[in-house]
């Protein structure tokens, strides 16, 4: 698709490649660096980023100059909040980590309420190994926007890097009240409740959540592992069951389900 005449299928595989593996996706975007069109050229040149190393030596240069034009376009939207953390999120990206803090600092001062800025300039100072002002940046952003699922989900997983537990606890549980309706919350409020030794209520949490999304891989995977490791086997049957139906060529479903299924000595 790469090469194909039309533009908008070449910029559809670019925003496609985003989920290819690294190295995947320098064979793919490489080509499109020097597209005609430039939305292509700087896409390509976004997705690259952190990755261009990968590419061909001789291709570094049409890299480095779609980055420019990418740069460029951001710059000129540069009062738009949305602008700067995109810069932001490049400058993290190349290894720039100052710059990168400068870029969400000024979309912060743009829009106080704009949480993508927070949770960023958060996830930058989790790569460089700062916990605790990773934390503090998302609790700033709940002074600014209380009610953020986000925001609170995020914090949740700060806290359990900081090996602050029932603090974790908390705001994952704050997450799943205040938006129901995105799984991965649901998830991780079970987990984080096993782990805390609360077995029962991350099942039932569990139960409740694959009524909701009956093909949820990790939540059948982690419902069944729950339903294992608390004796309760034929409830990890019925899963496990569920579990194969939904992904029947699955390696690590296959080998959950044959031990849930195996049979037991008498």
């Amino acid at each position: 698709m790469s090469q194909d005449a039309s533009p908008l299928v070449r910029l559809a595989t670019v925003q496609l490649a985003d989920v290819m593996p690294a190295e995947a996706r320098a064979s793919v975007l490489g080509p499109l660096l020097g597209d005609a069109t430039r939305a292509v050229r700087i896409e390509a040149a976004r997705s690259l980023a952190g990755g261009q190393d990968r590419l061909p030596q001789e291709l570094l240069p049409r890299w480095e100059a779609a980055s420019r034009e990418y740069v460029a376009t951001l710059q000129y939207n540069a009062d738009r909040p949305e602008s700067r953390v995109a810069l932001g999120g490049f400058r993290a990206a190349t290894g720039q980590a100052d710059a990168a803090h400068a870029e969400f600092a000024a979309a912060i001062r743009l829009d106080p309420d704009f949480v993508p800025a927070y949770v960023n300039a958060a996830d930058v100072l989790r790569a460089q190994g700062r916990d605790q002002e990773s934390a503090v940046m998302l609790q700033q952003g709940l002074q600014r926007v209380p009610m953020s699922a986000t925001l609170h989900h995020a914090l949740g997983l700060a806290r359990v890097r900081l090996q602050q537990p029932e603090l974790a606890l908390g705001s994952f549980r704050r997450a799943v009240e205040l938006d129901p309706a995105t799984a991965r919350y649901s998830y991780v409020y079970a987990v984080a409740l096993h782990s805390t030794g609360q077995v029962d209520e991350s099942i039932r949490r569990l139960q409740e959540a694959v009524k909701r999304w009956p093909y949820d891989r990790e939540m059948l995977m982690a419902l069944t592992s729950f339903q294992l490791e608390s004796g309760k086997r034929q409830d990890a049957q019925v899963t496990a069951r569920r579990l194969v139906a939904a992904y029947p060529t699955d390696p690590q479903v296959r080998v959950l389900a044959a031990q849930a299924l195996a049979e037991q000595p008498p």
